[in-house]
């Protein structure tokens, strides 16, 4: 067993190599200093307790450099739950322009950044025949305390603490149907994979709305760029359009260009 010694020794070089490279990832990381992804998965958590680096799936990114003035009460290198939010939010304004006008079928993944939509488009219902398919229970409520009165929520199970309708039913249920568009997350864009998330179960049902839609919209804030994810759900060919904050890195965005996938950014 490690002494703290040499817990607080490794975690110091986690930090120092994600602020160096921009991200790491839990299997590189597990490699690297001979421990399992267990270990490395605690490490990470008490680093972003510590405001050091950022967890997502499959590892962790670095926190966000700025500028602060006297007057910020942030301190420098957190990027805090509110960026977030403003980031999702400018991701979800600009989604609304792919919403056909005045009818639409929407399909509606789940996720942070897809709940952040759903509260955009709920803020701009004014009786539009939309109907809403969606496998998130958050985004089935933001949807109906909006007053919108078609809304689908897939059955299945409960995956990615309660976020997530997956399974055989969420699947058979899409097979009966068909979408203008769907919006999608991801938790990474990976440069030789495309578009990834956390499981299986979760990937497909991005798969069967992908396939039943005329045309897929990824929605996800730049730093997904900088991360791994364990199962790919799309080639960056499969997917219309990806919308985020900022400009994605080279690789990826190269990538992206030659597949011809539409990149919005606010």
């Amino acid at each position: 067993m490690a002494t703290v010694e040499e817990v607080a020794r490794r975690q110091r070089a986690i930090a120092e190599q994600t602020a160096q490279r921009g991200h790491t990832s839990v299997a590189q990381l597990a490699t690297e200093f001979a421990v399992t992804t267990e270990t490395i998965r605690r490490d990470l958590k008490a680093l972003e307790h510590q405001g050091a680096i950022r967890r997502v799936h499959g590892g962790a990114v670095a926190v966000e450099q700025h500028i602060t003035t006297p007057s910020q009460q942030h301190p420098a290198g957190v990027h805090t739950e509110a960026t977030h939010m403003r980031h999702r939010q400018a991701i979800g304004l600009q989604a609304l322009q792919f919403v056909p006008k005045p009818q639409a079928e929407i399909f509606i993944d789940a996720g942070a950044t897809t709940e952040a939509f759903a509260t955009v488009l709920a803020r701009h219902y004014l009786g539009q025949r939309w109907h809403v398919v969606t496998n998130s229970p958050a985004v089935a409520k933001i949807m109906c305390a909006a007053n919108i009165p078609d809304v689908s929520v897939l059955g299945g199970t409960l995956r990615g603490h309660g976020k997530a309708l997956t399974g055989h039913t969420a699947i058979r249920a899409l097979q009966r149907l068909r979408a203008d568009v769907a919006f999608l997350g991801t938790n990474a864009v990976e440069s030789d994979r495309g578009f990834a998330t956390s499981s299986e179960a979760i990937a497909e049902v991005k798969r069967e709305m992908l396939l039943r839609a005329r045309h897929a919209v990824i929605l996800s804030e730049s730093f997904k760029a900088h991360c791994t994810s364990e199962v790919p759900f799309a080639s960056f060919e499969e997917v219309g359009t990806v919308i985020t904050e900022r400009p994605l890195p080279a690789s990826p965005l190269r990538c992206l260009r030659d597949a011809n996938t539409q990149v919005v950014i606010p």
